[in-house]
């Protein structure tokens, strides 16, 4: 389910990568924030049994469980950035020539998306990111017919996200008022 995310994420991301990467942020906080809030009950559990304040102590420490997850988030965007921002660049040179012509921008956004999504999955802090992504599928995905579902869904998606990218729709870049590749030299 959470892999079906990601590549729903890869695939709508020519439609406005600035807003897919702050909307892979928020997710970001969310998930550590609930992976450090899980973690915190689970350890209240273990040292004192089942006596009902491990939840509330854990939601007590909701503000500074944010706070650091903001922090962790930030830090571990850092590598992503870099390589997406590397494989984009790389991308739209078209050095090897693979990339379709008339489709750079969208190639070039795809294999961003693609190699920042790997490095922040795979990367430094990613446990927390991976279990708090569990987490917040979980609800959805506890019985068989949910996760068909879900899976569909997310499948229809993709598959939306790239007739309408492959359709001629160009790469919005809001809130930027310029396209960031004509600081770059055209393809070869």
């Amino acid at each position: 389910m959470v892999f079906g995310l990601i590549l729903l994420a890869i695939a709508i991301m020519p439609l406005g990568p600035l807003l897919v990467t702050l909307l892979v942020f928020l997710w970001s906080i969310i998930a550590r924030t609930g992976t450090r809030l899980d973690r915190k009950a689970q350890k209240h559990r273990f040292e004192r049994g089942t006596d009902g304040g491990g939840v509330l102590r854990s939601l007590a420490s909701a503000p500074a469980a944010i706070l650091a997850s903001v922090l962790t988030s930030i830090a571990t965007l850092i590598l992503p950035a870099i390589a997406g921002i590397a494989m984009l660049v790389l991308t739209r040179l078209d050095i090897a020539g693979i990339v379709p012509s008339g489709y750079s921008e969208q190639w070039s956004v795809w294999a961003a998306g693609a190699a920042g999504a790997l490095v922040l999955w795979l990367g430094p802090g990613a446990g927390s990111l991976r279990y708090g992504s569990r987490l917040m599928v979980s609800g959805v995905t506890r019985n068989h017919l949910g996760r068909l579902i879900a899976l569909s869904a997310i499948a229809l998606l993709i598959i939306i996200g790239i007739m309408a990218v492959q359709s001629g729709s160009g790469v919005s870049w809001w809130p930027l008022t310029s396209n960031p590749f004509t600081y770059l030299p055209d393809p070869v």
